[in-house]
C-alpha cells in the first residue's frame, strides 16, 4: 500500500515538474487575482497581457446567462471566435435575441458565424458596406459618401439576476474576438485592452448606435438593396467637428458624428501634468503635433507603439525627430513573438491624462487616428474624473507600463531597422526559382492581411 502511494507521489510531481517546465516554454499567462471569472461590479479594464483571454472570458461567461427574452448583439470588424460563435448560435436556439453588424470586409472570415447564427435565412447579421453592392451604385460608391468599414469592437448583453433584476453589460475597446486577439493560459497573442461597463445607461446607449448602424447597412438576405438613406447620418463624417468640451460624465463618440482624431488630438495637446499613450498605428499630422507638444514640454511619461508604426518612413521621421529623452517604445521589433506565422501586435489604442487638479481623464475605443482608418465607422469613449475612475485609470496605466517591459526603446528599434536593412536579401523569386517543385504546382494566392 505504501509503495503504491509513493508511485502516485512520484507521478504527481513528475506532472507538476512537466507543467511548470511547459508553463515556462509556452509563457502562460501567470495566475492574477482579475482572472478570476467572477463578472465585475464596476468598470473594468482588461488587458490581455495581464488577465486571462483579456477578459473576454468573463464576457463570454455573463452571456451565457442570457435567456428568452434577452438581448444579445454587437458591433465588430472581426468575429472568427468559434467558442463566441457557439455560444451566440446557442442563445439564438433558446429565444435570445441576437443581432450583429459585421464589416463587409471581413466577410470572408465570418463564414462559420453565417453558417451557425445567421444560416442565411434570417437578419440576425448585417454586414455594413459591401463594396461589391456599393459598386452596382457608383453615384454612392464614387462620392464616397459611406465609410470604408466598420471598425468597431462592441458587445452587449442583458440577462436577469434573481435578485437584482434585469442586468446590463457592455464589452468594448479595442479587441476583436478574434483567433490572434486570444490568450487564455497562452501567449503570445495581440496586446488589447477593453473595458467591462454595468450601467443601464451606457449599455443604451450602445444599442441605440448599434440599431442605427443595423438601419443603415446591408442586410445579408437582402445585398442587392441598399439600406441606407443618402442624406442623413452617416455621410461624409470625416468632416465633422471635433468634441470641443470634455464631458463631465462618460461619453462614447461616435466617427459619424465627432472627429475622432481631432477629438484626441486635443485631448492630449491639452495636458497639464502628465500623459500615457498606446497607438497601434497613427499618423494624422494633428495627433502627430499633439504628441510632439507634449513630448517637448516632458508632459509625456509613455508612447507605447506597435512595430507597424515604423514600417511608414514619414512617421518614422517624425519619430526620430522628438526629443531624444522622449520615452517611446517599440512592441515586438523583431517580430519574434507570433501566432502561427503573423507576429503579434500591440493592438491598443488608448490614453490616460493625469490632471494638475487632481484625477484623470481616461480616453479608449476602436479608432487608430490614422488617415485611412479616419474613414471608418469607429467610436472612443472618454471617461472624467466625475466618474471616480481613479481605479480605472491606475489599472490602465499598469497594463501599459507591463507592455513597456516587454517593448524596445525607440532607439534601438530604430538601430534594430537599420541593421536589418544592411542584411542582404535573396528575392522571393530567386527562392522560387532555385526550389525543387513539383510539375505544374503554383503558388496559393493568398488574401492580403486585414489591419485589426
Amino acid at each position: 500500500m505504501l509503495k503504491k502511494s509513493l508511485k502516485i507521489l512520484v507521478f504527481l510531481l513528475l506532472s507538476s515538474m512537466q507543467l511548470l517546465l511547459l508553463c515556462m516554454e509556452k509563457q502562460i499567462v501567470p495566475y492574477n487575482p482579475k482572472t478570476s471569472l467572477t463578472s465585475p461590479a464596476k468598470p473594468t479594464a482588461f488587458f490581455s497581457n495581464i488577465h486571462n483571454d483579456g477578459g473576454f472570458a468573463i464576457a463570454k461567461k455573463s452571456i451565457q446567462k442570457a435567456q428568452k427574452g434577452d438581448h444579445i448583439f454587437a458591433d465588430l470588424f472581426c468575429l472568427t471566435d468559434k467558442e463566441f460563435i457557439k455560444i451566440l448560435a446557442q442563445k439564438k436556439k433558446e429565444g435570445v435575441t441576437v443581432s450583429l453588424n459585421l464589416s463587409a470586409s471581413m466577410k470572408w472570415l465570418a463564414k462559420n458565424a453565417l453558417h451557425q447564427i445567421d444560416n442565411n435565412d434570417d437578419k440576425s447579421i448585417t454586414f455594413y458596406n459591401q463594396e461589391s453592392v456599393l459598386k452596382k451604385n457608383t453615384s454612392i460608391y464614387n462620392n464616397r459618401l459611406l465609410p470604408e468599414a466598420l471598425h468597431t469592437k462592441t458587445i452587449g448583453w442583458t440577462y436577469q439576476d434573481p435578485e437584482n433584476g434585469p442586468q446590463y453589460r457592455l464589452f468594448h475597446g479595442s479587441r476583436n474576438p478574434s483567433y490572434m486577439a486570444q490568450s487564455f493560459l497562452k501567449k503570445p497573442a495581440n496586446k488589447e485592452l477593453s473595458v467591462y461597463e454595468v450601467d443601464q445607461e451606457t449599455y443604451q446607449q450602445a444599442l441605440i448606435r448599434h440599431n442605427l448602424l443595423k438601419k443603415n447597412g446591408i442586410n445579408l438576405a437582402l445585398e442587392q438593396q441598399i439600406l441606407i438613406n443618402q442624406q442623413e447620418n452617416i455621410v461624409n463624417f470625416n468632416n465633422n467637428p471635433s468634441l470641443k468640451t470634455t464631458p463631465i460624465k462618460k461619453t462614447t463618440l461616435q466617427s459619424y458624428q465627432h472627429n475622432i482624431a481631432q477629438t484626441v488630438a486635443e485631448r492630449i495637446a491639452n495636458t497639464d501634468q502628465k500623459i500615457w499613450i498606446a497607438l497601434y498605428a497613427f499618423n494624422d499630422p494633428l495627433v502627430q503635433k499633439s504628441i510632439e507638444k507634449v513630448a517637448q514640454e516632458q508632459k509625456l511619461k509613455l508612447l507605447l507603439i506597435d512595430q507597424g508604426c515604423l514600417k511608414n518612413k514619414e512617421n518614422q521621421l517624425f519619430l526620430e525627430n522628438l526629443p531624444e529623452n522622449a520615452p517611446v517604445y517599440v512592441f515586438n521589433i523583431k517580430k519574434d513573438e507570433k501566432v502561427g506565422n503573423k507576429p503579434t501586435q500591440m493592438h491598443i489604442k488608448c490614453f490616460v491624462r493625469e490632471e494638475k487638479s487632481g484625477g484623470h481623464l481616461v480616453g479608449f475605443g476602436s479608432a487608430n487616428p490614422t488617415i485611412s482608418n479616419n474613414s471608418d465607422i469607429n467610436d472612443w469613449t472618454l471617461v472624467p474624473k466625475e466618474e471616480n475612475n481613479k481605479e480605472l485609470a491606475q489599472d490602465i496605466i499598469e497594463g501599459l507600463e507591463a507592455i513597456k517591459k516587454e517593448s524596445t526603446p525607440l532607439k534601438d528599434a530604430l538601430a534594430f531597422i537599420t541593421q536589418q536593412k544592411t542584411i542582404p536579401k535573396v528575392s522571393a523569386k530567386k527562392k522560387l526559382d532555385n526550389s525543387p517543385r513539383k510539375k505544374g504546382a503554383t503558388l496559393k494566392k493568398l488574401k492580403p492581411e486585414p489591419e485589426i
